[in-house]
């Protein structure tokens, strides 16, 4: 038996033109986005990316980003969270800019999502 989060969460989103995500982090799961259809920019502290169909994105846990809804039809995307997501686990910007005024650490995201499907990892073959 293992303490804390664990699992896969994968989730079927949409996100309609001009929504998106604030600046946030994680402080527990790894964030991966697969693009089915629109347009999205994730953009961090350091640069940004934008997502068209068929490409992956990984967020390692601690990293501050935003999203922005490009394409006027919106974005239908997959997300998956590792271990799964939990609410208490996402983080505004702002308390990771207050935790690095105290010490040396890292910083990272969050999407509104429709479907949620749970995996336990043992369960795959």
């Amino acid at each position: 038996m293992q303490d804390g989060p664990s699992g896969i969460e994968i989730i079927h989103g949409f996100l309609g033109h001009g929504g998106g995500a604030e600046p946030h982090f994680h402080r527990v799961s790894d964030q991966m986005i697969y693009m089915l259809s629109g347009q999205m920019r994730l953009v961090g502290l350091e640069d940004s990316v934008t997502l068209t169909p068929g490409q992956f994105l990984f967020i390692p846990k601690g990293t501050e980003h935003r999203v922005d809804i490009l394409s006027a039809e919106g974005v239908n995307i997959l997300v998956m969270y590792m271990p799964r997501l939990d609410v208490e686990d996402i983080r505004p910007a702002e308390a990771l800019s207050r935790l690095h005024a105290c010490m040396d650490a890292p910083a990272p995201p969050t999407d509104t999502v429709n479907d949620r499907t749970e995996t336990d990892p043992s369960s795959i073959g």
